[in-house]
C-alpha cells in the first residue's frame, strides 16, 4: 500500500480549518446583538458623513485662499495682504 503525500505549494491559497477559524465567527444571532451592530453601523455612517462634509468645507476654504493669494500676487503683496492671507490660513486650520 503506497501513501501519496502532496506538498502544498507556497503559491496555493491555504484553506483554514473550521476549528482554527471558529464556526460561525462574525455571524450575529438575531436580537439584541444584531440591533446593537446596526446602531453602531448607523453611527459610523453618520460620523463619516460629518467628516466628509467638514473636509469639503476645508477644501473649499483652501481653494478660496488660493484664489485670493493669486489675486494679491498680481499686484504684488503688501504687509496688509500678507496679514490677511495668514489670518485666513489660521482660520482654516
Amino acid at each position: 500500500m503506497s501513501v501519496s503525500l502532496r506538498l502544498q505549494s507556497p503559491f496555493e491559497p491555504r484553506i483554514p480549518r473550521a476549528s482554527a477559524v471558529g464556526v460561525g465567527q462574525g455571524i450575529s444571532t438575531p436580537g439584541v446583538r444584531q440591533e446593537e451592530k446596526r446602531k453602531t453601523g448607523l453611527q459610523r455612517l453618520s460620523a463619516e458623513k460629518e467628516v466628509n462634509y467638514k473636509l469639503q468645507e476645508i477644501e473649499q476654504a483652501f481653494d478660496d485662499l488660493s484664489e485670493k493669494i493669486s489675486e494679491f500676487e498680481e499686484a504684488g503683496l503688501d504687509q496688509s495682504e500678507i496679514k490677511i492671507i495668514c489670518n485666513d490660513f489660521i482660520d482654516i486650520c
